[in-house]
């Protein structure tokens, strides 16, 4: 639909007179919306989907990401939690909430949410780099060392 973002808007509306409920269609909507400057209406659609499937990490993902493009950092915080316990095998929200609260300042934090991770990944590359760059930036020499020495060792792709 690459070029085609009326025409696939249209769709997306007409799919979700017939089913307002279908999930992907309000994402994908929501996803339109961001990519053509209506980003607070996406907003709405992603809250609706939320609401529809609570349970459904990236749902709790697309919302989180879309409460940091309104600065509201601690609802976005709240909402890659929710997206990591939902999805605890998922790196992709566990590397997105650990980089969110090393911004917000919470980086020891952000080191447990990687470290959770990484029992489960031990050689993720994306996971261990992020833990060596926050280990570093606090100031964890010994921790950024580990993290360095991991992923000399052997830190080699995972699925993501």
């Amino acid at each position: 639909v690459l070029g085609k973002t009326n025409e696939a808007e249209e769709a997306l509306r007409v799919a979700l007179q017939i089913n307002p409920e279908w999930v992907p269609a309000l994402a994908n909507l929501a996803d339109i919306y961001r990519a053509t400057g209506r980003d607070v209406d996406g907003g709405i659609l992603l809250e609706r989907a939320r609401k529809l499937v609570p349970e459904d990490a990236d749902v709790a993902m697309a919302r989180g990401l879309w409460l940091v493009r309104q600065n509201r950092q601690a609802d976005a915080l709240a909402e890659f939690a929710a997206a990591v316990s939902l999805a605890p095998q998922s790196v992709y929200p566990a590397y997105i909430y650990a980089v969110a609260l090393h911004d917000a300042g919470r980086s020891e934090q952000a080191l447990s949410v990687l470290e959770g991770a990484l029992a489960r990944r031990p050689v993720d590359v994306q996971l261990l780099e992020a833990a060596f760059s926050i280990a570093r930036d606090v100031g964890e020499t010994a921790k950024a060392r580990a993290y360095y020495d991991r992923l000399q060792q052997g830190g080699g792709p995972q699925s993501r």
